[in-house]
């Protein structure tokens, strides 16, 4: 007999999150898609890199402490020639669809997908009134041509940091306060679950 044992994680997807508390502030939107962004360059520099392919609002769990986990690893594979449809459909990259290889920016595609579903409220609608320079950060990861994405999620988390030391210096109080606002949601939530 064979048993498969996962850990129970705490908390509420992204998903949930948008559902419960719509559009959220740009400024809290960038701050966790910058926090989801050094977990997945986590991946992207493990050796040999690691590609998720399924970054998307359920699969990433926003835990009552302030962190947030990344679940069901089931698409994420090794850097290799991969030509067939992983992930879901409106995450997506061209090139999951077997126009051409999956590599790190593959990943980026689907965290600018992920920007703007906070902002758009859940629509990823690419209409939507954001800010200039995220509509400049959204529209670089969802280029259709990966080379003209950024690099990597290390390179989006830079640029949605901003590149001077105060606005990475910031980052922290920044941080805090979007951890705490949507640490409270998710204790809500689970309270009324209870």
């Amino acid at each position: 007999m064979h048993y498969y044992v996962r850990e129970y994680i705490e908390g509420i997807t992204l998903d949930e999150l948008v559902r419960i508390r719509g559009v959220l502030p740009p400024k809290e939107a960038v701050v966790v898609v910058a926090e989801i962004c050094s977990m997945v360059n986590r991946l992207h520099c493990a050796k040999p890199p690691i590609v998720c392919c399924d970054i998307k609002p359920e699969n990433i769990i926003a835990c009552p402490d302030g962190k947030y986990r990344i679940i069901d690893l089931d698409t994420a594979r090794y850097m290799k020639e991969d030509v067939k449809l992983l992930g879901t459909q409106e995450n997506a990259a061209p090139e999951q669809y077997g126009c051409r290889q999956s590599d790190k920016r593959t990943d980026v595609y689907a965290l600018g997908m992920l920007l703007l579903l906070f902002l758009s409220s859940g629509s990823y609608d690419k209409n939507a009134e954001l800010p200039n320079e995220i509509r400049k950060i959204v529209n670089r990861c969802t280029e259709f041509y990966p080379s003209r994405r950024y690099a990597n999620a290390q390179a989006l988390r830079r640029a949605l940091l901003g590149q001077s030391a105060a606005s990475i210096a910031g980052f922290a109080a920044l941080f805090s306060a979007a951890c705490g606002a949507i640490a409270l949601a998710v204790t809500l939530c689970l309270n009324r679950r209870i």
